[in-house]
């Protein structure tokens, strides 16, 4: 498996400037192998959209030291093909190699609106404040074919830290009550699949194939 630092130092032959001009992307491109060290980890962010979820996190271009404004998508794609030795994936082309597992059938609750109504019954306020936590995981739905399996982008563990990566420690909510983000996702895990699963739970029902570990050595000078 390759290492973020020496994807860092690829971008920096190709682009100018030096590895540490670009090593936060390619760490979170790499971040859902905190979970587990199964390639598979790969289906979470290694794909087209998640390329688009990076320029959300870093802008659309960064400014190496340099000064060569580098496109934010364009480093992306190198990262997913020097894993994955071709070009870069669709999230579908991830979910077509899934089964779907018996437990993404234990949750009651399966939309914004309810989702957001359970939150502020649990943490106070209006459901409005909680709104935009919820879309974001099931944001992976709006790209996917099959919705059960695009919960498994985001509804785990790990994407309970990425969502507070992404939305910060806490929100306040409109009664002015500030409320943890983990808090919150976790409740929204729960309601969605009846428990909280590992990324490891999810990524050991696809089905490997070559494309999924096929990228090439890297060396950095």
């Amino acid at each position: 498996m390759s290492h973020c630092y020496f994807h860092a130092g690829s971008s920096a032959k190709r682009f100018g400037g030096i590895a540490e001009d670009y090593l936060d992307i390619h760490k979170w491109f790499d971040a859902s192998k905190r979970s587990t060290c199964d390639f598979r980890h790969r289906a979470s962010r290694h794909h087209i959209e998640g390329v688009l979820w990076a320029e959300d996190v870093f802008g659309r271009s960064i400014t190496n030291s340099d000064g060569i404004d580098v496109p934010v998508r364009v480093i992306g794609e190198q990262h997913i093909r020097e894993d994955l030795g071709g070009e870069a994936p669709s999230l579908n082309d991830w979910l077509d190699q899934m089964e779907t597992p018996s437990w993404t059938l234990s949750g009651n609750v399966h939309d914004v609106h309810s989702l957001s109504s359970i939150a502020a019954t649990r943490f106070g306020g209006l459901p409005s404040a909680y709104r935009e936590i919820h879309e974001w995981f099931l944001e992976p739905r709006t790209y996917a074919f099959d919705p059960i399996k695009a919960l498994a982008i985001r509804h785990h563990s790990e994407g309970i830290f990425w969502c507070e990566e992404t939305f910060g420690v806490t929100v306040q909510s409109t009664s002015g009550r500030k409320v943890p983000v983990r808090l919150i996702g976790e409740l929204h895990v729960q309601q969605m699949l009846g428990r909280i699963p590992t990324l490891e739970e999810w990524v050991r029902n696809i089905n490997p194939t070559v494309w999924m570990n096929h990228g090439y050595r890297m060396e950095v000078k």
